[in-house]
């Protein structure tokens, strides 16, 4: 058998130029969101960057994200995940957002919902999730100190045992740990690696792997309208770990919370906030055709755990959720 050449010559790959020059660019897959999908679509063989400050909903939107892509296109989901409780908690946590209601009985000050899901939702829901979606146990003795290639590991089992996802998440990926001694004892070159890495796995498995990151630090802070003191949006080289996510990473998304109600001055800017507003910034898009730079404006709903959206922002009323509005694109 014949090894396939490193170096190539361009004339031997004409074919294949003139099928890419005389069809139409291939897009991700749609999220949910219209506005979202004016900015991101999901594309399998690529990872995907979430960042963001604490608190500021980055891991809830993942899971919102998730809950879309099963709804969607029926994609399965491999999740880490060791910032949002148990393993039953987070089961719960993506169960709501699928019935888009509450499944705790309890508001967490200890009085009763009134608006909780039924038995039978709950039986519904369940049975949902499990056909979706799998979970780590972030608290087993083999997350207490794990790699890279240990998650990746994880996935491989996962796929053994029958479970082929569509897309993984580590969540955050600062519980990786770093080999900082084979890279000199720099971060930077650890992690320049490690993304090379995450690249390559996820173009080989055909996955969308997700990594969740935090800022490094808050940044200074600014003074709203109200009085309320707040960080700007985060730029990528004040991600954890610096400007290797700004080299090494495909898309990127900052999950940024602005304070609600409010006015925000940028500069010579103004801005006006809804409540429970939320921006999803696109800060860098690859592969052509799946992203762009720009910004999405969607709404939290605290009480289901929901993101949505409104085609007039000045109709507080209107609150349109995953799924309701279709892909503008072709």
């Amino acid at each position: 058998m014949t090894e396939q050449p490193i170096i190539t010559n361009p004339l031997d790959h004409g074919l294949e130029v003139e099928r890419i020059r005389s069809s139409v660019p291939k897009g991700g897959a749609y999220a949910g969101w219209q506005s979202l999908d004016e900015i991101y679509t999901a594309k399998k063989g690529f990872p995907l960057v979430i960042y963001g400050a604490p608190h500021s909903g980055k891991s809830v939107f993942m899971l919102n994200m998730c809950v879309n892509l099963s709804r969607q296109h029926g994609w399965k989901h491999l999740i880490f995940s060791s910032e949002q409780g148990t393993v039953a908690d987070l089961i719960l946590e993506v169960a709501e957002i699928y019935l888009r209601k509450p499944l705790r009985i309890y508001t967490e000050r200890g009085n009763e919902r009134l608006n909780v899901a039924t038995e039978a939702e709950h039986i519904h829901a369940q049975t949902w999730v499990a056909e979706h979606f799998r979970f780590i146990d972030p608290t087993h003795p083999r997350c207490q100190h794990f790699t890279l290639d240990d998650f990746h590991t994880w996935c491989d089992e996962a796929e053994a045992d029958g479970f082929a996802a569509d897309v993984t998440v580590l969540d955050p990926f600062n519980d990786v740990e770093m080999d900082l001694p084979r890279h000199g004892g720099r971060q930077d070159l650890w992690l320049t690696s490690v993304l090379k890495t995450a690249r390559d796995v996820a173009m080989k498995k055909d996955r969308l792997d997700i990594l969740v990151n935090h800022i490094a630090q808050q940044q200074s802070t600014m003074v709203s309208e109200r009085g309320k003191r707040f960080a700007p949006p985060a730029l990528m080289n004040e991600m954890n770990g610096g400007v290797a996510w700004s080299r090494r990473a495909f898309t990127v998304l900052l999950v940024y919370r602005p304070p609600g109600n409010d006015q925000l001055k940028f500069g010579k800017h103004k801005v006006v906030t809804a409540e429970s507003e939320s921006w999803v910034i696109c800060q860098k898009a690859k592969p052509k055709g799946t992203a762009e730079l720009g910004q999405a404006i969607l709404y939290y709903d605290k009480e289901s755990g929901c993101f949505y959206e409104r085609t007039d922002p000045s109709d507080f009323t209107q609150r349109l959720f995953a799924g309701d509005l279709q892909s503008k694109r072709a």
